[in-house]
């Protein structure tokens, strides 16, 4: 009995381990899309490629190959709903993340700038001749170093949002060429 229940308790395991596969369809213009297929009925072909789904008439399809490869948490995430996403699911160090990073950072440039350049205005108008003047100057100057500093930062994650963004377009990658062999394609 005992092992019994340790060989359906490890098949169960292993069936939660399986993960999700990504299928692939080859169309007749020899187009390879990737995603998971839906439903095969009334001679149609419903795919889900990455939140888009579409139907193709099996006419246009050549080739269906089921689960071409396992789904990584990049393909996981990119299927989901944005509805369904968690924390967790969100991948770091994308060009969205950089980019959430410089709007965070701009604003608090903004902000401590202004609120910097207003404190030395009244340093040096409102409180003039009296013994708060150099302290408010002090405190303005230095709110008004810090906006300049989140101001330069939210540039510079913006440039790296960019070379994210080259290095996503460009790529290097073996297909079959014409003849059946394996050639190279450069993409920029």
């Amino acid at each position: 009995m005992k092992k019994i229940s340790l060989l359906l308790l490890l098949s169960t395991l292993l069936s939660f381990a399986k993960g999700q596969c990504i299928d692939a369809i080859i169309t007749t213009s020899n187009d390879t899309i990737y995603g998971s297929l839906l439903d095969t009925a009334n001679g149609i072909y419903t795919f889900d490629s990455y939140n888009y789904v579409f139907a193709l008439p099996k006419d246009m399809v050549k080739e269906h190959i089921i689960c071409i490869r396992q789904a990584t948490k990049t393909d996981i995430v990119r299927m989901k709903h944005l509805d369904n996403l968690s924390s967790s699911d969100l991948l770091k160090y994308t060009p969205g993340f950089y980019l959430r990073k410089s709007t965070n950072n701009f604003y608090l440039g903004i902000c401590l700038l202004a609120g910097g350049l207003t404190a030395n205005t009244l340093g040096f108008t409102y409180f003039k001749d009296t013994k708060a003047e150099y302290p408010v100057f002090a405190v303005g100057s230095i709110a008004a170093a810090g906006g300049i500093f989140f101001l330069l930062r939210s540039f510079y994650f913006i440039d790296k949002t960019g070379k994210l963004l080259d290095f996503e377009r460009s790529s290097i990658h073996l297909t079959p060429n014409q003849d059946g062999d394996l050639g190279i394609k450069l993409k920029f």
